[in-house]
């Protein structure tokens, strides 16, 4: 089975990709950005609209694929792999009040033909025209009234998947590209739109991530899918804030609602987990900010992840409201990712509330001299805490210890406090560099919270537990779960900063 994290992926579409009102400084420099945040996350996949443009043109009359160029050249230089839809949208025509409908599409049809043919060779995983069954904008503004649209839908996808077969057997083609079950795609599929492929794809945009398990009409789409024999891809989902066309959310409910998705499609099967999107341009979706840091949905994803990095989805081992999902990983101890739709409660030793959680599995297949073992919280004085945290303040010690290690490894200085000056690391990519310096920061500050709720506590000292307001010698539940959200917070900054390093490892010397 393939790891979660090799099925994940962002979009980045965006206006910028337009030249009547970007120039090509512009969209290099918003795109480097967005490409900089994107290489900050364990994923695998870069997702690349692109359109028609009435400007896309040299003085030749020949395309000016520049941008694509760029687009395509620096996330395959990162090791991303590249999923390429077209979309057949006004986006890109100048004159939106007068579209000659037949003569774009003619246009459409070249522009895909060049797009093939330029990129031979690449790798690129093509995808069938953007919900073009939707019609509407998703189709040149045209409504799905007939078999004439549904016919120059099928007809467009089947040229395309055919330029790819003649033109680059380097490419896989995934087809469908669904919006949803609408009016236009039962009766495409029904004329054959799915009878090639390798993938096929559609948009689970939900308003609760957990009712695509069992609603009927999820269900009965998925199971039309995958009776075509292709496997299934999600090539765009996500939650909006402050609202969307799926539901309102905060941004704590819009991280809490796109890691429980991305579970969810993994645990479904499907093959690329892509979410919408890190096109910085489109503020109600985005993972990140503008100044070189991620939202809450963003850091949420990144800190999952890199702990998920490489592991497989195995089983569930809950049911109704709960979801608690094991992942394993070949050598490496079992991981437990847990969370309820229900309200917050106990499930065995598990505390869940709406947000994934994940913890090591502590059943048989528990490593007993894995170093970052959690926190242990079966205990009944202050001398049991005591040393309990000493044996947590050896463990960040020796993580900090690896991270110096690796940079003695490659030749480089190094010190035991927060990474002030860079010069001496000018060896390595600038942008690591920071986000190296951010997570030791931040890592940094989550030991003192952690040292200074143990050292505030008066019954820390001398086993007076009635002295700790709110709690008592039986209070322990509460005492338990606040513990474990500190050291959560404190095992998750420092898997990051070690994946990190993974990362840089595996991008830059192999």
């Amino acid at each position: 089975m393939t790891s979660l994290t090799s099925k994940l992926g962002v979009n980045s579409w965006g206006m910028y990709f337009n030249p009547s009102k970007f120039s090509f400084q512009d969209f290099k420099q918003r795109w480097d950005y967005d490409l900089s945040m994107i290489n900050k996350l364990p994923i695998n996949w870069i997702r690349i609209g692109y359109t028609f443009y009435d400007d896309g043109f040299n003085s030749d009359g020949t395309y000016n694929f520049e941008r694509l160029d760029y687009a395509i050249q620096t996330s395959q230089e990162l090791g991303f792999k590249v999923i390429l839809p077209i979309w057949f949208v006004d986006d890109g025509i100048n004159d939106k009040t007068n579209i000659d409908y037949k003569s774009y599409y003619v246009k459409w049809l070249d522009m895909i033909k060049a797009i093939v043919i330029r990129y031979t060779g690449k790798g690129i995983y093509y995808e069938a025209i953007d919900e073009a069954t939707s019609g509407g904008h998703f189709w040149l503004n045209q409504p799905i009234t007939g078999d004439d649209i549904i016919n120059d839908i099928l007809l467009m996808n089947r040229r395309f998947f055919e330029y790819t077969k003649a033109f680059d057997s380097s490419s896989k083609f995934i087809n469908g590209d669904f919006a949803a079950p609408n009016q236009g795609t039962y009766p495409a599929i029904a004329k054959g739109m799915l009878s090639y492929g390798d993938y096929v794809s559609f948009h689970p945009y939900m308003g609760i991530p957990e009712s695509m398990i069992d609603a009927t009409d999820q269900v009965q789409f998925r199971n039309t899918l995958v009776n075509t024999g292709m496997k299934l891809s999600a090539t765009e989902f996500g939650f909006g804030t402050p609202s969307a066309f799926n539901g309102k959310n905060t941004r704590e409910e819009q991280a809490s609602k796109l890691l429980r998705e991305m579970f969810i499609l993994d645990m479904l099967g499907f093959e690329h987990i892509i979410q919408f999107t890190m096109d910085g341009s489109d503020k109600t979706w985005v993972l990140q900010s503008d100044d070189y840091t991620f939202n809450q949905s963003g850091k949420l994803m990144q800190s999952m992840m890199f702990e998920l990095n490489g592991y497989t989805f195995s089983e569930k081992l809950s049911s109704d409201d709960d979801y608690i999902l094991r992942y394993s990983k070949p050598g490496e101890i079992d991981k437990i990712v847990y969370w309820t739709i229900g309200t917050e409660h106990y499930n065995g030793s598990y505390y869940l509330t709406q947000t994934p959680k994940i913890v090591d599995f502590d059943g048989a297949t528990k490593n007993g001299e894995n170093k970052y073992d959690s926190i242990k919280l079966t205990r009944l004085n202050s001398f049991e805490i005591l040393n309990n945290f000493r044996g947590n303040q050896n463990i960040l010690l020796g993580a900090f210890e690896e991270v110096n290690a690796f940079l003695k490894t490659y030749g480089f200085e190094y010190s035991s406090e927060s990474f002030d000056k860079l010069e001496q690391y000018n060896k390595l990519d600038r942008n690591f560099l920071l986000g190296l310096q951010t997570e030791i920061e931040k890592m940094d500050q989550t030991i003192n919270q952690y040292i200074t709720i143990f050292e505030n506590t008066s019954w820390l000292e001398g086993g007076h537990y009635d002295n700790y307001p709110g709690h008592s010698l039986f209070d322990t539940g509460e005492l338990q779960y606040t513990l474990n959200q500190y050291w959560n917070k404190f095992e998750s900054n420092m898997n990051v900063l070690l994946g990190i390093i993974n990362t840089l490892q595996r991008r830059t010397y192999e």
